[in-house]
């Protein structure tokens, strides 16, 4: 029995207020998500690879391979040739996870400033590419998402928070958040994750500023 044509009995057999059909289709809607989404987790790994070069990999992404041998076998598949700075590739049914995003940073470099965009180019790589992983772990329903730190915490902690917000104030169905933390992260760098989070966190309630101002202006 759907939904709707459920909530209609039990409105009318407990004599409440019926509900709206759309306010029916929403409810459905956002409980057969949170059904779907379970407890399903994520891992997001890193690895760089220019145009012409072969895949080099993070430590993380190094150390969960040597576990995975299996999954080393068929990167080079699973990744292709096409794989751009910025791409994703989604692997499911891991052991340890049940989907492990792995994201190409770009061109393995040391930290070189931009004069032009005024930003470091090689933490910028890093903040987009975690970025995208988080948006495409959206799509598949997990509940929590282990993010590689990528050699920047801080950077990868800004990429992941900030891909994380969205500002659905007066929408009925929220956007399901997903929980992130880093993944085998030392001590010693956990400080500079957690500085990545309140940056990234101020961003967003910036942006929550800004659209919450500009909606309630009248028309």
């Amino acid at each position: 029995m759907r939904y709707n044509n459920y909530l209609t009995l039990v409105c009318r057999a407990s004599r409440l207020p019926m509900i709206s059909t759309s306010f029916a289709r929403s409810l459905s809607s956002a409980m057969s998500k949170a059904l779907t989404k379970s407890n399903r987790t994520a891992l997001v790994l890193g690895l760089y690879k220019d145009a012409d070069g072969e895949a080099k990999y993070t430590k993380s992404t190094a150390k969960y391979l040597e576990k995975h041998p299996e999954l080393a076998s068929q990167l080079p598949h699973i990744i292709g040739s096409k794989f751009e700075k910025g791409a994703v590739r989604i692997v499911y049914d891991q052991k340890d996870y049940d989907v492990v995003c792995l994201t190409n940073i770009g061109k393995d470099s040391a930290e070189k400033y931009s004069e032009l965009e005024e930003v470091y180019t090689n933490r910028e790589d890093i903040r987009s590419s975690i970025s995208k992983s988080i948006r495409a772990l959206a799509e598949q329903s997990v509940s929590h998402v282990a993010v590689d730190s990528c050699g920047d915490p801080q950077a990868s902690a800004e990429g992941a928070v900030l891909s994380n917000y969205a500002f659905d104030e007066f929408k009925t169905v929220k956007k399901d958040k997903v929980e992130i933390t880093p993944y085998e992260i030392a001590d010693n760098a956990l400080t500079q994750w957690d500085c990545g989070v309140t940056v990234a966190e101020a961003q967003n309630f910036s942006r929550w500023l800004v659209v919450d101002n500009s909606a309630s202006l009248p028309t």
